[in-house]
């Protein structure tokens, strides 16, 4: 009994063929099935595939358990020996000419990457009017930092910040810092001191009295640079310059006395 035709009426055996003849490689059973997309039972494909094996216009390979089949291959299609000769120099030759292709293939990816990452001309219009505008911002704040002489009736100069006014506001940053890091710990330690005995949790407490949190303010410590390494040693060393000249200044005032005694009144009594 011939082999069922499919569902879309064709013969098995013409459908198993022209697939085979179409690829041209091994296959096992279950491949030519998926590959028909089940438009043939397989046991349709088992039987016509053994037909075909039979007519030899298949080959069957066993592999232990498994069939593997192909088309069966012509001899007298196979092209003489010089075409086969001239054909396997052409290869050679294809292959020898791949690794210079495959280098202008990648200077031409290298020149295709530059090139994309190169902003176009509306781009370039745009970034060069905004590197005019900021360079225009820049020659402003400079020319109110140079002086201008009094007959071009120019404003003044805005002052310098020098190294020691700079000097001077970080240290006076770092304090202030430091003294706010230090009340804070002071109102935290204070208010977990009232609250250890009390049935309510501090943030209730708080809330009830209206106190509010850095953070609940808008303003965070984390926000301001940390003080520097040693700003201990400056801090002492500064207090202890300002100490010195509170010291000078009430001598100065008092006249240079010693123990007491007005330099004046001194010279006095030495005449």
């Amino acid at each position: 009994m011939p082999p069922k035709s499919n569902k879309n009426g064709d013969d098995p055996e013409e459908a198993v063929l022209q697939y085979l003849q179409r690829f041209n490689r091994p296959f096992g059973q279950n491949d030519i099935a998926v590959g028909l997309k089940d438009s043939v039972g397989k046991s349709a494909i088992a039987k016509a595939l053994a037909t075909l094996v039979e007519q030899q216009k298949v080959v069957d390979k066993p592999f232990g358990k498994t069939h593997v089949y192909w088309i069966a291959q012509n001899d007298d299609d196979m092209p003489p020996a010089d075409e086969l000769d001239a054909m396997e120099t052409e290869v050679n030759d294809l292959k020898s000419t791949l690794p210079d292709l495959e280098t202008a293939v990648a200077a031409l990816r290298r020149d295709h990457a530059a090139l994309v990452k190169t902003p176009t001309t509306p781009d370039l219009a745009g970034s060069v009017a905004a590197a005019r505008e900021a360079r225009d911002a820049l020659q402003a704040r400079l020319d109110r930092l140079r002086p201008v002489p009094s007959e071009n009736g120019g404003p003044p100069p805005a002052p310098l910040v020098t190294s020691d006014m700079k000097a001077d506001a970080e240290y006076e940053r770092s304090l202030y810092r430091t003294m706010w890091q230090q009340r804070k710990k002071w109102c935290r330690d204070a208010l977990s001191a009232i609250t250890e005995s009390m049935p309510k949790k501090p943030a209730q407490i708080m809330e009830e009295l209206g106190f509010e949190t850095d953070e609940m303010a808008g303003s965070a410590i984390e926000n301001i640079p940390p003080p520097p390494p040693n700003f201990g040693k400056m801090r002492a060393a500064r207090e202890a310059a300002a100490k010195a000249a509170a010291k000078a200044a009430n001598r100065k005032r008092s006249g240079g006395a010693v123990g007491g005694e007005p330099a004046a009144k001194r010279r006095r009594k030495e005449e």
